[in-house]
């Protein structure tokens, strides 16, 4: 089941996060009323895995008699992240290479997606991707919840678990964040706080829940656009009036979860706008988008200071074209290929097991 009207929103909020990395100061978005939403615009990624974990359960969740073949699945992963997110770390090298060294322990880390278990490696070669080191606990994570866990116990005891590790984690986050404890990055406890894997299994997790919630209601869709547009303005009004409470690991789910649950059933115009292919098509391009981001906008500094183009509009709006025209290409260039030799291996695998098969009994 694909619910095309949620991808073009993973494009929204990969766009609000890399202006977000432009610290907000390019017009219009460094007027009053856009800073102060865009400044916060990193609550993206908490989007992301909100939304990760229930795509998961409606990829899986219609056949909860079934388990989850956990190599199969993590084949399918390794096929979806890893070319995009090794040639973006690859860039990133390179880069570093050529302006300063390369360090080592951290280049090895992100090679293996583990630097997010490790402070103070998180943002020297490709910054962006701590955020796949956590989804790669939430992949490793799935199959041993969804086998062992959601088919086990009823859903009002999953609901109520995951429900107390949200409080738990946001209860902890906050407290810490404005405690005598914390410091400013770079320290160890603000990346244990925020880029910490276990800090973030709690919005996997709703998202799983949310998935099965959506699976038991698919027959209520509706217009909810509405009910969507009311709760886009309170986001932005909460991301804009807010100044203490920190969003980044999962207190935005509150109003993520029913966005994303409203969206996957609505059959609103909001739903026929995004489900338009050249905006599905940007979906697609986001996971690109995300990881490249860094990278691509090195390159492009050094470029600028080349051609002594000093204009921050100029620059960052060159540097967002070309990061959507490059994800674009990414996305049929190495993330398709990837994906379908992934599967033309599985198929070949199949079939020679089948041979094999079919010798025997003979």
């Amino acid at each position: 089941m694909k619910l095309n009207q949620l991808t073009f929103t993973r494009f929204l909020a990969a766009v609000a996060i890399v202006i977000y990395h432009a610290k907000s100061d390019i017009w219009p978005f460094n007027l009053p009323v856009l800073h102060n939403v865009f400044s916060k615009a990193n609550v993206g990624v908490s989007y992301f895995f909100i939304l990760s974990g229930f795509v998961m359960i409606i990829a899986y969740g219609q056949q909860k008699a079934v388990k989850v073949k956990p190599w199969n699945y993590y084949l399918n992963r390794i096929a979806r992240i890893y070319p995009v997110y090794l040639f973006a770390l690859i860039l990133a090298a390179v880069r570093l290479l050529i302006i300063d060294t390369l360090p080592v322990k951290e280049f090895i880390l992100q090679l293996f997606a583990i630097q997010s278990w490790f402070p103070g490696y998180i943002s020297k070669v490709n910054a962006p991707g701590w955020s796949l080191s956590v989804e790669a606990l939430f992949y490793v994570a799935f199959p041993l919840l969804f086998n062992y866990y959601y088919s086990k116990f009823s859903f009002k005891s999953v609901a109520i678990l995951v429900s107390c590790l949200w409080l738990t984690t946001q209860v902890l986050l906050n407290f810490l964040y404005r405690s005598p404890y914390y410091a400013a990055p770079p320290s160890t406890i603000h990346d244990l706080l925020f880029y910490f894997p276990l800090m973030h299994i709690n919005e996997f997790m709703i998202g799983n829940i949310l998935g099965f919630v959506y699976l038991k209601s698919a027959k209520r869709q509706a217009n909810y656009d509405l009910h969507i547009t009311f709760i886009v303005i309170a986001l932005l009004v909460v991301l804009s009036v807010n100044n203490y409470l920190s969003f980044h690991d999962g207190l935005m789910a509150v109003l993520f979860a029913p966005l994303i649950l409203l969206l996957a059933l609505n059959n609103g115009k909001i739903t026929r706008v995004f489900s338009n292919k050249y905006l599905i098509l940007l979906g697609e391009a986001s996971y690109s988008m995300y990881i490249l981001q860094h990278p691509i906008k090195s390159f492009l500094s050094f470029f600028f200071k080349k051609i002594r183009v000093v204009n921050p509009e100029l620059q960052f709006y060159t540097f967002l074209v070309a990061l959507i025209c490059i994800s674009i290409a990414c996305y049929f260039f190495i993330e398709i290929p990837a994906k379908d030799w992934i599967k033309g291996w599985k198929d070949r695998k199949r079939l020679k097991l089948q041979a094999v098969d079919d010798s025997v009994n003979f």
